[in-house]
């Protein structure tokens, strides 16, 4: 059926020599809506608002300056049981209820000790990966490569302080601060000094020097 509204929007759409698709395309509304408008079809709308929107895109594209008269044949002519604003999916009150029921005291304390009991696991994973990687080495003295006159030279660097200390087999003391220094007879010739420092947990970091004993 035919309203009032509906023919004043169908005479200004044919006055135009358009069809109800190229007076979507140029509204940008969809072809549905227009022939909800021009059949009195408004329950194709969830609220009036809706239609009134789809009105002034339209009264736009006449270029005509009775947008208002137009929305005023809406608002006479809309059926009151469709409603008149947008609708919501979830009423003011029941989503603030939803949100106090998620926020109780309980749920507080379970969502507590689960940060909690993540970053503890997280903490002694850190802890445990450190632990089972090889031990730091670091050899100071001698160079890679030196040549000395004296057949007793210095070895001196850092390791772990709870790792144990070899030198070609020879347990070296190792500080408080993981640092070690001790002197060593080698004899004349070419000699490979192999550092091995060895974790608790059976990790092992190696460093070789070179020496010449002239």
């Amino acid at each position: 059926m035919t309203s009032e509204l509906g023919t004043a929007l169908k005479t200004r759409r044919e006055a135009l020599g358009m069809d109800v698709d190229d007076l979507a395309r140029a509204a940008h509304i969809s072809a549905q809506s227009i022939r909800a408008l021009e059949e009195s079809g408004y329950r194709h709308f969830p609220a009036k608002v809706y239609a009134q929107g789809a009105v002034r895109r339209m009264s736009h594209v006449f270029e005509s300056n009775d947008g208002e008269m137009l929305i005023a044949l809406l608002n006479r002519e809309w059926p009151q049981d469709i409603g008149e604003a947008t609708y919501h999916t979830t009423p003011p009150s029941r989503h603030l209820r939803t949100i106090g029921w998620a926020l109780t005291p309980r749920k507080i304390s379970i969502l507590t000790v689960g940060i909690f009991s993540l970053f503890l696991l997280g903490f002694w994973g850190v802890r445990v990966f450190l632990f089972t990687l090889p031990p730091v080495l670091a050899v100071e003295s001698p160079a890679p490569y030196t040549r000395v006159s004296a057949p007793v030279i210095t070895i001196a660097g850092a390791t772990e302080k709870e790792s144990r200390l070899t030198v070609n087999g020879r347990e070296i003391a190792v500080g408080e601060g993981g640092n070690f220094n001790a002197e060593i007879e080698l004899p004349l010739g070419v000699n490979e000094l192999r550092f091995a420092s060895q974790s608790r947990f059976g990790k092992t970091s190696e460093e070789i020097r070179y020496v010449l004993v002239e």
